[in-house]
């Protein structure tokens, strides 16, 4: 029986399913960070791009709203 990661055309199947997985929390966050940032007021907006930097919030919001995206799951 062959290791479960065993190499097949230079990649792993191991390492397959970990980039699944990583891809599928991104992919969480990225919808996380585009429902807060649907919130953002005009002036936080304004400021977002002229600064590079995100409300105090923002960061929290995007924790509780990553989770309760991974609880409907």
């Amino acid at each position: 029986m062959l290791p479960f990661s065993f190499a097949t055309d230079g990649a792993t199947v191991g390492g397959d399913l970990r980039r699944e997985r990583g891809s599928d929390r991104m992919h969480v966050y990225a919808v996380a960070v585009d429902d807060a940032a649907q919130t953002l007021s005009a002036d936080e907006r304004q400021h977002l791009r002229a600064t590079a930097e995100v409300p105090d919030w923002f960061m929290d919001d995007v924790e509780r709203r990553y989770r309760e995206i991974r609880k409907q799951r």
